[in-house]
């Protein structure tokens, strides 16, 4: 399940550095519009899952106020 995952994360990584249209990808890739879409979309949240998850700083507490 990981291989897949990181699967798809290189597919949609590749369409964003690499293709200007979601057309040409599937065009490229030999797959449906719709496939493609859907490719790109799973993508898209695994990579931010993982990028959110590794690369976000943790929240620094609020200051406190004088009352």
């Amino acid at each position: 399940m990981e291989q897949l995952k990181n699967k798809l994360v290189l597919f949609y990584l590749d369409w964003v550095n690499d293709f200007a249209t979601i057309e040409r990808f599937a065009e490229y890739y030999d797959i449906e519009k719709g496939r493609a879409e859907k490719m790109i979309r799973i993508g898209r949240k695994l990579h931010q899952r993982i990028y959110i998850n590794r690369h976000t700083p943790p929240l620094l507490p609020l200051p406190k106020t004088a009352n």
